[in-house]
C-alpha cells in the first residue's frame, strides 16, 4: 500500500512535460556535468582536464553516472534515468520507515501506518523528481538507522559513513551515529573507524583539486550568521512547510515520540537517530548560512532533516493508533488527520505546481541558453556564466563559473572573475553583475527569459533572464 501510494503521487507530480523531462534547479545540471565526466572515466572534471571539487554530492554524481550511458538516445533518456534513481531511493526510504515501525512498538501495523503517511509527503515526491541528492541522503540515513536498530552494526556504520558524501551537512550527524553505535555495541567500537573513511577520501580529492580540505562550495556559501530566535522560528516553520502536516502537529508527535522512546531504554538510540540527528542537521544548515524560505533553491538544504522528522512523526501516529487500548486516542488522531487534510491538499497542490514552474523556468532560460551556445559558437569558445549547470552541460564549451563554485581559481582569487581576456562570451544574469563593469559596454547577442511573475525558483525575479554578450 505505501509503495503504491508513492507511485501514484509520482504519477500525479510527473503528469507534465516539464516536471517529467526537466529538473527544477540548475544545480541538478551541475551534477550531470560531474556525473557525465565520471561516467566517461574523467573523474570530477568540470572542463576537460580540469578537476574541480564543486560537487556538493559526489556520491550522487557517481551512482547516477550509468544514466549517461543513454546519451545516444537523447537528453530526455538521461533525465528519465536520473529520476528513476531518485524514485527507487525514495521507495527505499519508505521501505525503511515501514521496517523501523515494528522495531519501536512490536507491531507490524506501526510501520504500515507510518510508511503510508510518509509516502504521501509532497516533498518526497518533489525530491524524487528533482534530479538532486535528497532521496539518496534519506535512503542512507533511514537504512543506517534501520540496520543499527536491527543490530547490524557494521552495515549501519558503512551506510552512515556515506551520508556526508551525499550531502556535506551530514557531517554533523556522524558524531550522533558514533554515539548510537557505542551505546548499541560497545564491544564493536572498531566500527567507529568506518565512519570517517568516505569523507576523508573526498577531502583528499578536494585538497588535490582546489588546494583545500573541503569542497569549494563550502568556502563560497558558508557565512557567519547571528544565531538567535530567528533560526528557531525558521525551524518551526520548516517543520510543516510543504509537508503533509502543519508544524504544530509534527511538533506534538515528535514530543510524543520522545516521551515514548525515553521510557524504553533500549530505544534511546532511536531518539538519537530519529530526533537528535535531524534536528542537528536542520540547525547546522540554519546556523551556517543566510536562509530564505522562498523556493526550492533554499529548501533543498533543509528538506532532508524536515522529511526525516516527518517520518518520525508518522511513526508516532502508528504507535498511538496501535498501542492504545481505548478509542479516545484513536479518535483524537483521526480528528488530527481530518484537521490536517486541508494543509496536506494545499502542500501537495502547491508543490506539484512548483515542480512544473521551476522546471519550466530552467528549461526556458538556462537550457535554451546552453543550446544557443552549442549551436552558435566555435568549439574552442570560452563562456563565462553565473548559472554553471545547464549552460555548461548543453553548451559543451569550456566554461568559467564566475561565482567560483565550480572554478577554484576564481573562488580562491587565483584568477580574476572580471578578467574578460580569456572569455569569448558571457551568458549571465545581468542583475547579478550590475555596476561591476563586466557587461555594460558589450554587445548583446540574444537573451532568454520568462515573465518575472512566472519565475518561482527564488524570490529574486532578476534571475528570470539570461543575456548572452560577445566579449571578443
Amino acid at each position: 500500500m505505501p509503495y503504491l501510494l508513492f507511485i501514484l503521487a509520482i504519477i500525479i507530480f510527473a503528469a507534465n512535460p516539464f516536471s517529467l523531462l526537466d529538473f527544477p534547479l540548475d544545480d541538478a545540471w551541475i551534477h550531470r556535468v560531474y556525473s557525465q565526466s565520471f561516467a566517461y572515466g574523467h573523474g570530477f572534471e568540470y572542463n576537460p582536464g580540469q578537476q574541480e571539487a564543486g560537487s556538493t554530492s559526489p556520491l550522487w554524481s557517481i551512482i547516477t553516472a550509468p544514466a549517461h550511458g543513454l546519451e545516444s538516445l537523447g537528453t530526455d533518456a538521461v533525465v528519465l534515468a536520473v529520476k528513476f534513481f531518485g524514485i527507487i531511493l525514495a521507495l527505499s526510504a519508505v521501505g525503511a520507515v515501514r521496517k523501523i515501525g515494528p522495531l519501536l512498538g512490536s507491531s507490524e501495523k506501526i510501520g504500515l501506518i507510518a510508511a503510508t503517511l510518509f509516502a504521501l509527503d509532497p516533498r518526497l515526491a518533489f525530491s524524487a523528481l528533482s534530479g538532486m541528492e535528497t532521496t539518496l541522503l534519506l535512503a542512507l540515513w533511514l537504512s543506517a538507522t534501520l540496520n543499527l536498530l536491527r543490530g547490524r552494526f557494521v552495515l549501519a556504520a558503512l551506510l552512515a559513513s556515506l551520508t556526508p558524501t551525499a550531502r556535506p551537512e551530514a557531517l554533523v550527524v556522524l558524531p550522533i551515529y558514533a554515539l548510537a553505535l557505542l551505546l548499541s555495541a560497545p564491544r564493536k567500537y572498531w566500527t567507529l573507524a568506518l565512519l570517517p573513511i568516505p569523507m576523508f577520501c573526498w577531502s583528499l580529492f578536494c585538497k588535490f583539486a582546489n588546494g583545500h580540505w573541503l569542497p569549494t562550495t563550502f568556502y563560497m556559501k558558508s557565512t557567519s550568521v547571528e544565531i538567535g530566535m530567528q533560526q528557531v522560528k525558521d525551524a518551526w516553520n520548516l517543520l510543516g512547510l510543504n509537508g503533509p502536516f502543519p508544524s504544530v502537529v509534527v511538533a506534538i508527535l515528535l514530543l510524543f515520540m520522545f516521551i515514548f522512546l525515553l521510557r524504553q531504554n533500549q530505544n534511546f538510540k532511536a531518539i538519537l537517530l530519529l530526533l537528535g540527528a535531524p534536528l542537528a542537521f536542520l540547525f547546522g544548515v540554519l546556523f551556517s548560512r543566510e536562509f530564505l524560505m522562498d523556493g526550492y533553491y533554499w529548501l533543498r538544504w533543509t528538506d532532508p532533516a524536515t522529511i526525516i522528522l516527518t517520518a518520525t512523526a508518522t511513526l508516532g501516529f502508528g504507535i498511538v493508533l496501535t498501542s492504545s487500548k481505548t478509542w479516545r486516542p484513536k479518535i483524537a488522531v483521526g480528528l488530527v488527520l481530518l484537521i490536517a487534510l486541508p494543509h496536506f491538499i494545499g502542500s501537495f497542490t502547491s508543490w506539484r505546481k512548483r515542480l512544473i514552474s521551476d522546471s519550466r523556468a530552467i528549461n526556458l532560460i538556462t537550457i535554451q541558453a546552453g543550446k544557443w551556445i552549442n549551436k552558435n559558437t566555435p568549439k574552442n569558445t570560452v563562456i563565462g556564466v553565473n548559472d554553471a549547470g545547464a549552460t555548461r552541460y548543453f553548451g559543451k564549451r569550456r566554461t568559467l563559473d564566475l561565482m567560483g563554485l565550480n572554478c577554484a581559481d576564481i573562488a580562491f582569487k587565483r584568477m580574476n572573475s572580471e578578467n574578460r581576456g580569456v572569455i569569448d562570451y558571457l551568458a549571465i544574469t545581468p542583475t547579478w553583475f550590475y555596476g561591476k563593469g563586466i557587461y555594460e559596454n558589450l554587445p548583446a547577442c540574444t537573451n532568454f527569459s520568462i515573465p518575472p511573475a512566472e519565475y518561482t525558483i527564488t524570490s529574486n525575479k532578476g534571475q528570470a533572464e539570461i543575456v548572452i554578450f560577445r566579449c571578443q
